[in-house]
């Protein structure tokens, strides 16, 4: 439906990224694209892109995620051609480096138990949480001190069930906050 209501630069910036060998190999294959998850998860990362690092004005979050995700939307529809490309750029980066760092399974929490060999889904909040971390200037980090901060973060999050509400200010807040401290403490 948000496909159909703001079609434009916006539904395009969204295909072309959702259909990129930087995603693709990131997320180890592991989105649908059936319903459009894939563009779904990616339209949330870029929204929650715009919003931290304040690169639209006025953009605001009150736990209503399809108002949030369709302002958004419009205001992708009216960036300029460069401004599309720079988020093409981030995006290709922030998987590129994700994949360095974390190998394919980084969007997902540890297997539940030790010699289970069932991988668990791509966790979105772990995707845009991440995501937008490797969209940040982290290249002079050591990647192995980086991936090990990353798998404690994700393994006191998912003892805690910090992902399983999602959509909430207080959510939302704790998980990018989080990921932002991890950032200053290295």
């Amino acid at each position: 439906m948000r496909n159909a209501l703001y079609l434009g630069k916006s539904t395009k910036l969204l295909k072309k990224l959702a259909e990129s060998e930087s995603f693709i190999s990131a997320t180890g294959n592991g989105v649908s694209s059936t319903r459009m998850k894939d563009r779904y998860m990616i339209l949330r990362y870029l929204a929650f892109y715009l919003y931290r690092t304040e690169k639209v004005d006025g953009l605001e979050y009150k736990s209503d995620m399809d108002d949030f995700l369709a302002n958004v939307m419009k205001a992708i529809n009216n960036f300029t051609d460069e401004k599309i490309e720079e988020l093409e750029n981030i995006f290709a980066k922030s998987m590129k480096q994700c994949l360095e760092v974390m190998g394919p399974d980084g969007f997902r929490f540890n297997k539940k138990s030790q010699g289970s060999n069932q991988r668990r889904p791509i966790n979105m909040g772990l995707f845009e949480m991440l995501a937008y971390f490797f969209s940040l200037n982290i290249e002079d980090i050591d990647r192995q001190l980086l991936k090990n901060k990353i798998e404690n973060l994700k393994r006191d999050m998912d003892d805690r069930g910090i992902l399983r509400i999602i959509d909430s200010n207080v959510a939302i807040k704790y998980r990018f906050d989080a990921i932002e401290k991890l950032l200053e403490s290295i």
